[in-house]
């Protein structure tokens, strides 16, 4: 989102291939107590109360991101381990009736709904190491650019400036105090075919120009997205925090 498109700096590449390690490490008091309910007591006080709790079971094995490893090979294995103990792991389960199940291919995780039973079997699994509340969270940007090391880049003097960034999400509100005079460019792709109806904003499967990456209406959800995640990327601060590359 800048006046000349350049290559991202290392740095700032290397914060971004970042979060996905971040987020797939996190030490077992965060899983523990975050975020708040998310203890096996809670756990167990809401499905005794509603008869059923969603969570994310974090599958007792090691894990690394697959942009860390050094061939295919591995990945694959790693991908063909995370669903034996899956698979192992629901055959226990196979009698409590679990449901909304969501099978994860990269990542150690399981995510399902449980009732008393289920959640007992799960606690009680050597196949699993954590178990957390599924729930909504509160996006933050001021946890997000320090998360991914965005802050150590700011400090080393990298801001983005000279830099192009783009964004291809639910369309960025270009009027938004993060990116007043800097979105030099726009666009919007989005099918007519049926049962589906275009979202660019004058009814066309692609539009080009200024207003066409306009987010769409505020009654669809996660219209949104696409500008939290511009300001995550170059968000230029003022009141809020600012984006990796605050100066793009």
């Amino acid at each position: 989102m800048v006046q000349k498109p350049r290559l991202f700096h290392p740095l700032f590449l290397f914060a971004i291939t970042l979060l996905a390690a971040l987020l797939c490490h996190l030490p077992s008091t965060a899983w523990a107590t975050n975020p708040a309910g998310s203890t096996a007591a809670a756990l167990a006080s809401e499905v005794a109360e509603k008869g059923w709790v969603r969570v994310i079971v974090r599958l007792n094995t090691s894990f690394t991101p697959e942009g860390l490893l050094k061939a295919e090979e591995e990945a694959l294995a790693q991908r063909q381990r995370f669903q034996t103990i899956q698979e192992k792991l629901l055959g226990r389960l196979a009698s409590t009736n679990y449901r909304g199940l969501k099978r994860y291919r990269y990542t150690p995780l399981l995510a399902l709904a449980v009732n008393e039973r289920g959640l007992q079997g799960l606690l009680a699994s050597p196949e699993v190491e954590h178990v957390t509340r599924d729930e909504v969270m509160q996006l933050s940007l001021a946890q997000s650019v320090p998360l991914i090391g965005g802050d150590d880049a700011h400090t080393a003097g990298y801001s983005g400036q000279e830099q192009a960034v783009a964004i291809l999400d639910t369309g960025v509100d270009r009027n938004h105090p993060f990116f007043s005079g800097r979105v030099v460019s726009e666009a919007c792709y989005s099918t007519a075919t049926l049962p589906y109806s275009t979202l660019c904003p004058k009814s066309q499967e692609e539009q080009l120009g200024p207003g066409s990456a306009a987010p769409p209406s505020s009654s669809l959800p996660g219209y949104d997205h696409g500008t939290h995640v511009a300001g995550i990327a170059a968000g230029g601060g003022g009141p809020h925090a600012p984006g990796v590359a605050s100066s793009a």
